[in-house]
C-alpha cells in the first residue's frame, strides 16, 4: 500500500525529529537506521512509496536489512508480518503457483524495472533470502524472466550457496 507507506516514512521523520517532508526522507531513514550495522551510504530516499525514480537503495543495503529482519532484530519482525506471501491475496497471490506459502517477497514496480527481495522457504528445508533488481525494460517477459530466476533459487536450496 504505497499511501500508507508515504505516511509511514513521515511518521519515522517526525519520529526522529525532524519535520515529516520529502527533503526530510533520507535522513530520517539514516537516523532510525543508524544502530543497525547497516551500511547506509549512498542511501537516497525520495519518497516513502518507493515510487520515485530517484530513490536509490542498493540490492546489497535491502538484501542486510532482509539479514537482520531474519535474524529477529528488534521490532523489525513487523516487517516481515507485511510482506506479501505467494499464493496468498497480494501481490504474489498469482505468482509462484509451483512454491504457494515459500516465498515472502516484497514486490516492486516503477518505470524503470522491477524488483522483489525476500525470503524462500525451499524444499530442501532452507531458507534463503534473495534480492533482486530487474532495472530496464517494465514488459511482462522481464517480469516473468526476474521470477523465473527466484524459483531457480528456490530450487536449488541449500545448494546455491555464496561463492
Amino acid at each position: 500500500d504505497n499511501t500508507l507507506a508515504e505516511a509511514l516514512a513521515r511518521l519515522v521523520s517526525l519520529d526522529v525529529g525532524l519535520d515529516g517532508t520529502f527533503d526530510s526522507l533520507t535522513e530520517s531513514y539514516n537516523r532510525a537506521l543508524s544502530g543497525t550495522g547497516l551500511n547506509l551510504q549512498g542511501l537516497i530516499i525520495e519518497d516513502g512509496s518507493g515510487l520515485s525514480k530517484y530513490n536509490q537503495a542498493s540490492p546489497e543495503q535491502v538484501n542486510n536489512l532482509l539479514k537482520l529482519i531474519d535474524a529477529d532484530y528488534g521490532d523489525f519482525e513487523v516487517i516481515l508480518e507485511g510482506m506479501p506471501v505467494s499464493g496468498t491475496p497480494g501481490s504474489l497471490s498469482y505468482r509462484f503457483e509451483d512454491a504457494v506459502g515459500s516465498i515472502t517477497a516484497k514486490t516492486g514496480w516503477i518505470r524503470t524495472g522491477y524488483t522483489l527481495a525476500g525470503f524462500l522457504d525451499t524444499p530442501d528445508q532452507s531458507r534463503l533470502i534473495f534480492t533482486v533488481y530487474n532495472l530496464g525494460d517494465v514488459t511482462a517477459s522481464n517480469r516473468e524472466a526476474m521470477d523465473d530466476l527466484v524459483m531457480g533459487f528456490y530450487d536449488c536450496g541449500s545448494t546455491l550457496v555464496n561463492r
